[in-house]
């Protein structure tokens, strides 16, 4: 049986641990430890290292100390 729905980015980005929206420096991804500014296939793009989503407050559990 084939798969007739087609997974879109939002979802494939939520799967595979989060590459998002795209940055310059670290800290536009969020706070220190949480996400990491990388380089994919020559596109600046926010890489969540754990699950977490810049939109919630708190959401991010390493404390900068």
């Amino acid at each position: 049986m084939k798969n007739s729905k087609k997974l879109n980015r939002d979802s494939l980005r939520s799967i595979i641990g989060g590459t998002g929206d795209s940055c310059a420096v670290d800290l536009d991804c969020g706070p220190k430890g949480c996400a990491v500014c990388t380089d994919l296939k020559g596109r600046k793009v926010c890489l969540y290292l754990f699950p977490y989503d810049p939109s919630v407050p708190g959401s991010c559990l390493i404390s900068e100390s």
